[in-house]
């Protein structure tokens, strides 16, 4: 079981940003906090792998965490190529 912190970013709507660490942006790259805006803090949960989320697998989302130190929820009116440049910090 993980505990995560969301949350919202007000540059790109619907997109939340899910973190380990309350407020610790500290391993997020520059470029990517400059895409995302004003992040501002929504909730905070316990997530396992067999938990249903409305719009992640929750397996992903823990894996993303164990490997980039962050889940990026895209919304779906994010424009398609911002979501290509905030894809690509995944690919890094």
């Amino acid at each position: 079981m993980q505990q995560l912190y969301v949350y919202r970013c007000n540059k790109q709507p619907n997109t939340y940003l899910f973190l380990t660490q309350k407020g610790n942006f500290n391993n997020l790259p520059n470029e990517l906090l400059a895409l995302l805006g004003e992040l501002s803090f929504s909730f905070e949960f316990n997530l396992d792998s067999n938990k249903k989320l409305m719009q992640a697998n929750a397996t992903e989302v823990l894996k993303a965490i164990e490997t980039h130190g962050f889940y990026l929820q895209l919304g779906s009116k994010t424009k398609a190529r911002e979501k290509d440049i905030l894809v690509s910090f995944y690919c890094r």
